[in-house]
């Protein structure tokens, strides 16, 4: 039975947090992890991506695969206009959530998790599925209508949910 273990992370600490490879390295060890999938930028193309996630499925053999829509596939899904005014708002310092840009990308990961599977005949493990903060609880309740009912939720740091309102993990 494949089950998933959503990581939410902050993105700044995705390519050069040492303790964001420890708590990888333990989630890794402690399941039979069979698929890295990573929100990281899709505008590169995956072979010039960089993560401590990225490199640890490398060293471990787990296959790794980008899952995150590139601005081309933004354009075409209608969420670029609100991903780039959120994306403005942030810089400006005011936190705002592109709910339903948000809805939409998350269910395009799930479409490329799904793929990857499919594609690698992979239907029993953990997927480990690694992105942003906000993205853990609305993802894992998108999984579990597909189907998928054993989901673990963790973020790094811990506590970050708390920053952003959602619930611990």
């Amino acid at each position: 039975m494949l089950s998933y273990h959503i990581l939410g992370v902050e993105h700044s600490r995705q390519k050069l947090d040492r303790h964001l490879k420890t708590k990888l390295e333990s989630i890794v060890e402690a399941k039979r992890t069979v698929l890295i999938a990573e929100e990281v930028n899709a505008n590169q193309p995956d072979a010039q991506q960089k993560s401590i996630a990225r490199d640890l499925a490398t060293a471990r053999k787990i296959p790794w695969r980008s899952i995150d829509m590139n601005f081309k596939q933004q354009e075409d899904a209608g969420i670029k206009e609100e991903l780039d005014h959120a994306h403005h708002q942030h810089m400006l310092g005011v936190d705002m959530y592109p709910a339903h840009a948000h809805d939409v990308r998350e269910d395009y990961w799930l479409d490329r998790i799904e793929e990857e599977c499919r594609a690698r005949a992979i239907t029993d493990g953990t997927v480990l599925v690694i992105c942003g903060r906000r993205h853990p609880h609305s993802l894992a309740d998108k999984a579990r209508k597909r189907g998928i009912n054993d989901i673990d939720l963790s973020e790094h740091p811990a506590g970050l949910g708390k920053q952003v309102g959602e619930p611990d993990l």
